[in-house]
């Protein structure tokens, strides 16, 4: 992180100081004044500062990453969305109806999603080191009505509380990451352990960083209507999950369970929060080889590899020995850490064929960490391990017997769906499935 020692020190002592509270939010609203004498000792520092060249160049590369990562974002939703167009086809069977969802899904794609991008877009090429002091005064007053609420509001609020506020709520989420590492967990700040007695009880936890469920440990919905975010242990109370998995898997699990599909899950959390008490309340495509999907096919050892014409991405697939492990490698690859190595995702299945019908016994969603070395025999040899760092899992499902298909839905597809970005891919792989 291009920053100065006296900044991050100010910074740090903002973490340490939120950390200190039981129901602290890490977001952080950039465009409140500042009362805390942590926050006032940063934001005087930002005004002292504000005409540095360093720090001009710091909160332009900043907000440049925001930028892109909120485009892939919405390009992530969009092709989800179009997916599940395609998937509704075999589904919607009156061709006027199937018309209607297509026009309505690709209106709200252009509305909602593909106008933002392009603006975005035009956005990221536009600001620079003169102007994005500039841009960020004119995000505020776009949004002024929101804080002309009342008098006093407009008395307190101005361009420059926002200008500083917006600065130091970029330069916290960079102390955030280095604190609280994405793919793996800084045990100096794991809050979660010193508030949960029960969590070294845990052999998923010593092996995986995942918590099972067990007699006192549910996946729960806290809320009506809501997702089931928590897990709920009733000798201590509400364990937030990692945002890393999907909302959808969440609620897909859950029901798997409740429906007896599922005997063993063991979910990730969010190992930075403490335990909240019990009273809370809660918040165009080639195939390189192989064979397509097929449950005939899952007899035999079959590795296959699909690509992208257009793209340049592929999908790994690999069966032996009853199980079958996805992996995608995208063209556009993802490097971590300062470009120290490239993550791929995979889905790993076991299953069990009983009287003709074949049941997924074990599921789990991990990263795999590759070196520049390693990921450039990866790319020709299925065989090829990560081992530059080690693997991180989201969720695990053992012991089960869950059927391929329910409702004419397609598990395994599901959960890769939910994970990997490559659609077209996975669409072409399991084409032949009905």
């Amino acid at each position: 992180m291009n920053m100065k020692k006296e900044l991050k020190d100010l910074l740090k002592k903002i973490y340490d100081y939120n950390s200190s509270f039981e129901y602290f939010e890490s977001s952080y609203c950039g465009y409140r004044p500042s009362i805390r004498e942590v926050d006032r000792e940063c934001i005087e520092y930002i005004k002292k500062e504000i005409d540095n060249l360093d720090l001009k160049k710091l909160v332009l590369k900043l907000k440049k990453e925001e930028i892109k990562s909120k485009i892939e974002e919405y390009k992530c939703i969009i092709e989800k969305n179009l997916n599940n167009l395609k998937i509704s086809k075999k589904e919607i069977l009156e061709k006027d109806k199937f018309t209607e969802e297509e026009k309505r899904i690709k209106k709200w794609n252009e509305e909602r999603y593909e106008k933002p991008i392009k603006e975005l877009q035009n956005l990221y090429t536009k600001i620079n080191e003169e102007n994005i002091y500039d841009f960020v005064k004119k995000k505020y007053n776009d949004y002024l009505y929101v804080f002309k609420q009342t008098e006093n509001e407009t008395k307190i609020f101005s361009q420059e509380d926002c200008l500083y506020g917006s600065i130091l709520e970029l330069l916290l989420k960079e102390i955030y990451k280095e604190e609280e590492p994405y793919y793996e967990i800084n045990e100096k700040n794991n809050r979660l352990k010193e508030t949960y007695e029960f969590i070294d009880e845990d052999e998923q936890y010593k092996k995986y960083s995942l918590l099972k469920l067990n007699s006192n440990r549910i996946l729960e919905k806290p809320m009506l209507n809501s997702s089931p975010y928590y897990i709920f242990d009733d000798r201590k109370g509400y364990i937030i999950l990692d945002s890393r998995i999907p909302d959808e898997v969440l609620i897909k699990l859950y029901l798997l369970k409740q429906n007896n599909f599922i005997t063993d899950l063991s979910l990730r959390a969010n190992y930075y929060k403490r335990i909240q008490k019990s009273n809370m309340h809660a918040i165009l495509e080639e195939k390189a080889f192989g064979k397509y999907f097929s449950f005939e096919n899952l007899k035999n050892i079959i590795p296959t590899k699909l690509y992208s014409t257009v793209t340049n991405n592929s999908l790994w697939i690999n069966i032996k020995n009853r199980s079958i492990i996805f992996e995608e490698l995208l063209d556009n690859f993802e490097i971590e850490t300062k470009g120290e190595f490239i993550r791929t995702q995979v889905i790993h299945c076991e299953y069990f064929e009983t009287k003709g019908e074949f049941y997924i016994s074990h599921i789990d969603h991990e990263y795999i960490f590759y070196s520049f070395d390693e990921y450039e025999e990866r790319v020709k040899d299925i065989e090829q391990k990560g081992n530059t760092k080690k693997k991180l899992k989201t969720f695990k499902v053992d012991n089960s017997k869950i059927p391929f298909i329910i409702d004419s839905e397609n598990m395994l597809l599901f959960f890769l769906n939910q994970y990997f970005k490559s659609k077209d891919l996975l669409l072409e792989y399991f084409q032949k499935c009905e």
